[in-house]
């Protein structure tokens, strides 16, 4: 027994674990361990290990993070089965997609919890890892436990126990071309019997990789700092209090978007294709600091547990919209969240019959945004090209201002209340057969305040009509001022019911599961800009229609039928193309929720040197929350486009071979996501509705995959411990770049490798490489104003990392 304490030990501490131990310890077989079992399982809500659970689930621990270089959320994409986290942007644009469905703005549909403590807000999703000892990975609908924003999968950040842990550890790292510097440092204190604290600072920063062939620098540069507190007090043996508490600020180069060319007849700008050319930089910093108290009891028959939070999000971007160097328009947003959690929890004792938690949620966050936009020459150009392609010949409507601001500042507080329950039964019927059924009462509410100030705004109005004497040439003002508010509220039963059946050889089980997920609804923020125009277009429609019609009331020589005829002409033109009544209500759109069927199986074979996990499912999404760039090609909205169905097989297989010395992982994931209900036209009102059923949904990719090989080899020596050496791929596609499913990528994949060395007194070195193929592909490709852009995945890159103990 002894043996296997410490082959555990050295799968959970990998860098840690001397070679004397690897070579004074007697090993009579190769074995793959559950990382669970080594880690106890952290959740309030969780009463066994996910392989022991009817779910789709990966697992990553230290060792795991280590060996592929994963520091930050999206290294973790491929290496989990249909989960893809793709670098868009910037940190706003944190996407996660899970079985096809994810986001690329707004509500999320994957869930974040950290240290128990969830993290409501899209934007907070991407940090960098600091003193992590495991990630969970969930896939389906974790809805009835974890509530909204986990309609299509969940994860779970904890952070290193300093009940658990002892002694220092500094980490340092750099690398090429990006003259990327990364240095952390952890510690861990016991100042008194029962208290454990853990101090934790990072910094890391990277001059980017894609220069700006307008401005000369760096597109893609980044800076971020910050640190940790974490404190656990054990009162008595039943009474734990743990809290911690963490800021992290960012700054980054954003949008390293490629011009790729017009998707129109004619090329505007030949002398840009395939060149960055942002004239305005664009950029996005962030401020996060959030804080959680979980305090747990321990009764004889259940543990209770209170998880108190507050996370506070403080951010700026600024996009060059145009993505080139004509000077067109830009946004600037400027965001401050607050928003306070409590989670009452109760778990009963893992009895051999019943398992059950319950327990209640309460969520409420305060948002205040601004976002300005403005509009350079170039944009003024092209609004009063839209007025030209509209207007007839004989009537000229363009603005005269050289510059055109549109500004406005929302409020969108949101509450969020739910109940739940969830009990499995043991033997249930018959011998290792058990049934979990559980249920989430969901009551979401959002609301707005909406309130742009008015601004005057110079045009020029033109009308002749020679057949009728008449000759206008007149400046106007006019104006853009809004302010309204609006509200909506939903109720969402969230069930889940799964029979699993533990097979009699010990091996493995088999499950099958249904369960419902949601997102909530919410408020389009970023395409205000629209509605401002349309106000300010009907405004300005109305002035023309108004003053033409005075005047040709006025004007002499005309006869009753002439003057009539050239009224109702103009009229006629006018309501031809004047927008409709503008309300705040408008930014608004509807919750989506998905049904999920699964079957699938946990199974450790060949004595325990092999674990696979296997799983196919079936997902139907409704009121598909599609992102898209607005009708007018100037701003991007969530809208509710149908309905979707996906299918897929997920797969993990590890193996642990040369008594542990050589380990295999793959992981492969295949989700087939298709409109089976497309209503965007008909349902916004466009004059072209567009029928896109049976077209794959665009963004998330339709294969993921991973394969790695890693080999360790202990060495009997003074100084030189053991010395690492391991290769890998990640690879995603197709991924399709819209709805009509006119473009996209194709599979695409890049090779990592490393080599690495563990010295005497606890020191690691470790050399890496990733995209040693120099792979060229589109990680992020779209179209806006008929010109599209992409996004390239970063060259060729290696660098070093050094561990050093204390």
């Amino acid at each position: 027994m002894k043996h296997k304490k410490l082959l555990l030990g050295a799968l959970v501490f990998p860098l840690t674990a001397s070679a004397g131990i690897m070579e004074d310890t007697p090993v009579d077989t190769s074995r793959v361990y559950d990382i669970e079992e080594a880690i106890v399982v952290a959740s309030p809500k969780e009463h066994a290990a996910f392989r022991h659970q009817p779910i789709s689930a990966s697992v990553f621990d230290t060792k795991e993070m280590a060996l592929h270089h994963i520091e930050a959320v999206k290294n973790l994409s491929a290496f989990a089965p249909n989960v893809y986290m793709p670098n868009y942007g910037s940190r706003f644009t944190s996407a996660i997609y899970v079985r096809g469905v994810g986001s690329r703005i707004n509500t999320p549909a994957v869930g974040l919890y950290v240290d128990n403590v969830p993290f409501a807000e899209k934007a907070c999703y991407d940090f960098s890892f600091l003193d992590i000892d495991r990630i969970d990975l969930l896939r389906g609908p974790q809805g009835t436990l974890y509530g909204r924003g986990s309609m299509s999968g969940l994860m779970r950040v904890f952070t290193a126990d300093p009940s658990r842990h002892h002694g220092t550890t500094v980490r340092l790292g750099a690398s090429g071309p990006d003259t990327g510097r990364r240095i952390s440092a952890t510690t861990f204190l016991h100042p008194a019997k029962g208290l454990d604290l853990s101090l934790s600072g990072l910094y890391a920063g990277s001059a980017g990789f894609f220069r700006n062939t307008t401005t000369g620098r760096k597109a893609d540069g980044s800076s971020e700092g910050g640190g940790r507190l974490r404190a656990v007090w054990r009162a008595n043996e039943r009474l734990r209090f743990d809290f911690s508490s963490a800021y992290f600020n960012s700054d980054e180069d954003s949008n390293p978007y490629f011009y790729l060319g017009s998707t129109t007849s004619s090329e505007p700008y030949p002398h840009l294709l395939n060149s960055l050319s942002q004239n305005r930089q664009s950029s996005y910093r962030r401020g996060l600091f959030h804080a959680g108290l979980n305090v747990e009891y321990k009764a004889k028959k259940f543990t209770f547990s209170a998880i108190t939070s507050y996370l506070h999000l403080r951010d700026r971007l600024f996009m060059d919209q145009d993505y080139i160097r004509a000077d067109i328009f830009s946004l600037e947003q400027r965001q401050r969240m607050n928003s306070v959690s409590e989670e009452l929890n109760f778990k009963g004792s893992n009895g051999r019959h019943w398992a059950w938690t319950t327990g209640a949620f309460f969520l409420y966050e305060n948002k205040r945004t601004t976002c300005p936009v403005n509009f350079y020459a170039g944009g003024v150009d092209f609004l009063n090209s839209m007025f030209r392609s509209v207007m007839p010949s004989f009537v000229t409507l363009q603005f005269t201002d050289s510059r055109l601001p549109f500004d406005a500042s929302l409020k969108t507080p949101g509450m969020n209340v739910a109940l739940f329950h969830q009990s499995t039964f043991r033997h249930f019927l018959l011998e290792g057969l058990s049934l979990t059924a559980g249920l989430r009462l969901d009551y979401d509410h959002h609301a707005l305040t909406f309130h742009s100030p008015s601004r005057p705004y110079n045009y020029l109005f033109q009308l002749q009509m020679p057949v009728f004497g008449l000759d206008i040439n007149r400046t106007f003002t006019s104006e853009a001022g809004l302010t309204g508010k609006s509200h909506h509220g939903s109720w969402q039963l969230v069930p889940k019911v799964a029979l699993q059946y533990d097979l009699r050889s010990g091996i493995g089980n088999v499950y099958w599961a249904v369960s419902k997920g949601y997102r909530s609804g919410g408020y389009n923020l970023e395409n205000y800009s629209d509605l401002s125009q349309n106000i300010l277009r009907r405004n300005i429609m109305g002035q023309v229609r108004d003053y033409s019609i005075a005047t040709l009331q006025t004007l002499p020589g005309l006869t009753d039928e002439s003057r009539e005829r050239a009224i109702g002409g103009m009229s006629g033109v006018i309501a031809a193309n004047m927008p409709g009544e503008v309300s705040v209500s408008s930014l608004a759109y509807k919750p989506e929720y998905s049904w999920n069927h699964e079957v699938g199986t946990h199974l450790t074979l060949f004595e325990g040197t092999l674990r696979l996990d296997a799983a196919a499912f079936l997902m139907s999404t409704h009121h598909l929350q599609m992102a898209r760039f607005s009708r007018s090609g100037l701003g991007r909205e969530i809208v509710n486009a149908g309905r979707s169905r996906t299918y897929g097989v997920e797969l993990s297989v590890c193996s642990s071979l040369l008594d542990n010395r050589l380990s295999l992982q793959t992981s492969y994931g295949w989700a087939h996501s298709t409109f089976t209900k497309y209503f965007l036209g008909v349902a916004k009102g466009e004059t072209h509705a567009t029928d896109y059923k049976g077209n794959f949904v665009p963004y998330a990719p339709e294969h993921t995959l991973a394969v790695s090989a890693d080999f360790r080899q202990p060495l009997s020596h003074a100084f030189f411990e053991a010395f690492t050496v391991g290769a890998g791929m990640v690879g995603a596609g197709r991924i399709w770049w819209d709805e009509a499913n006119t473009f996209s990528s194709p599979f695409h994949a890049v090779l990592n490798a490393h080599v690495g060395v563990e010295l005497a007194g606890k020191v690691s070195v470790d050399f890496w490489a990733r995209n040693l193929t120099k792979a060229h592909y589109r990680e992020m490709s779209f179209v806006s104003m008929s010109r599209r852009y992409a996004q390239y995945t970063r060259p060729l890159q290696v660098g070093v990392d050094v561990k050093i103990d204390f």
